[in-house]
């Protein structure tokens, strides 16, 4: 101990830094009273052997992003971990797993509660370790695409056997929606708003949205038009004039084809007249059409003349009227022919007549609604067909049996009554009965 009593403190050395690690000296010289002195190296070793501080947030919100995945990096959960000598370097690690920089989710993990751990190492190698559980999420809103707008014709064959409450049979004709998000986000049909007519054309709009597996819907519907337009394509055939015989007359009579979106009702009505030749009667059979997919419900019929081939014969030939829809775009213009038969091109006739006007002649039919406006259809149409009925049978008189008849006087005179019928097949107010004895 030297000079110094056991209980006394000798001198000693200070500001020496803590921080300092590793190996030291401390440099001592004695001196006496002599001047006498002498040097002593005495070395000595700096450790940290305290742990650093790991410190957590535990706030933190995990949302899976749009690339399906989501990184959590070390400094992220890190909220100040600190050490008293020297930096820290940070490691995440998530379920006991391998230690890194990060640790990553992808969208399995969403609605579950995962561990994460942080490891704080000090340059000592001291560590420590914090934890923190933490639900991941997703928060990201998918997007919902519709397939592009549609455009038909009401004539169009596949619209026949479409179910339009079924969703395939839509998707197959016109296309699926998409959906853009993560987490397998998908496009759906919610609504079909059917306004089409009970001539099949107007507009069918389908709506739409996106969900992914987690229940995030899209904030905006998406909706597809399918515009489907009107098409009349009809033909109505008006028979010539014909006689019969009495009875029942039951000449040729009026015939239709309906090709496009067309709903045709006939009406007929018989007026009789009296003979004006050897006839024994007329009839006047009018004949109303009416397309119920075209008619305003208001507008009178258009009516067919009797000699629309302009040949001073009056109802010698049927008479055709055809009504057809060709397309500007998607523009329908609609064109009625009057015709000696339902080809409207063909070359029956090769000239026609424009009903019997100076007006410029068509080529393969009488007339047409482009040159005779007054034949612009309105779904609407009139012709007179005349029939005349001839009586070519005898009545006949029909007698019921009866008895002997007795007389009481001696002339043998006395009243008789005898019954009987005529039957008359044509006009029973034109025959005459006499009787002879």
């Amino acid at each position: 101990y030297g000079p110094f009593g056991e209980d006394e403190d000798g001198p000693y050395v200070g500001g020496v830094p803590m921080s300092t690690l590793g190996n030291h000296y401390f440099h001592y010289t004695v001196t006496d009273a002599c001047g006498n002195t002498a040097a002593l190296d005495c070395e000595f070793g700096v450790t940290d052997q305290v742990a650093p501080v790991a410190v957590c947030d535990d706030d933190l919100n995990i949302s899976i992003g749009a690339d399906n995945y989501a990184v959590v990096y070390a400094t992220d959960i890190d909220e100040g971990s600190n050490d008293n000598c020297s930096d820290v370097t940070l490691e995440v690690r998530r379920d006991d797993g391998p230690w890194s920089e990060f640790v990553e989710f992808d969208c399995d993990d969403i609605g579950t509660f995962v561990t994460i751990e942080l490891r704080v190492t000090d340059a000592s190698g001291n560590t420590n370790t914090c934890w923190l559980e933490t639900e991941v999420e997703d928060k990201i809103t998918p997007i919902c695409y519709a397939p592009e707008n549609e455009s038909r014709h009401c004539d169009d064959e596949e619209l026949l056997h479409i179910d339009w409450d079924n969703v395939d049979d839509l998707n197959e004709a016109f296309g699926a929606p998409w959906a853009e998000g993560n987490c397998n986000a998908i496009a759906e049909q919610i609504s079909v708003n059917n306004n089409l007519n009970d001539c099949g054309w107007g507009t069918v709009i389908r709506t739409f949205r996106a969900v992914d597996d987690w229940g995030n819907v899209s904030s905006s519907q998406c909706q597809q038009v399918i515009t489907v337009y009107e098409v009349h394509n009809y033909e109505i055939k008006f028979p010539k004039d014909a006689s019969a015989e009495c009875g029942i007359p039951n000449p040729d009579t009026i015939a239709y084809n309906s090709l496009g979106c067309d709903l045709i009702t006939v009406n007929v009505v018989d007026e009789t007249y009296e003979a004006e030749s050897d006839e024994c009667y007329k009839i006047l059979r009018t004949y109303k059409v009416i397309n119920w997919c075209e008619w305003d419900g208001e507008s009178d019929p258009i009516i067919i003349g009797r000699d629309e081939d302009c040949d001073n014969n009056p109802g010698d030939e049927d008479v055709w009227v055809i009504v057809r829809t060709e397309w500007n775009g998607n523009d329908p213009e609609f064109t009625a022919y009057v015709d000696r038969d339902n080809a409207e091109n063909n070359t029956n006739p090769f000239i026609g007549t424009s009903r019997c006007t100076p007006l410029p002649k068509p080529n393969g039919h009488w007339a047409n609604s482009g040159i005779n406006v007054e034949l612009t259809s309105v779904g609407h149409w009139q012709y007179t067909q005349v029939i005349k009925v001839y009586d070519f049978v005898a009545p006949t008189a029909v007698v019921d049996d009866y008895d002997v008849f007795c007389s009481e006087t001696s002339d043998c005179n006395g009243d008789v009554s005898i019954t009987f019928t005529i039957e008359e097949i044509c006009d029973l107010d034109v025959v005459s009965v006499e009787g002879f004895v």
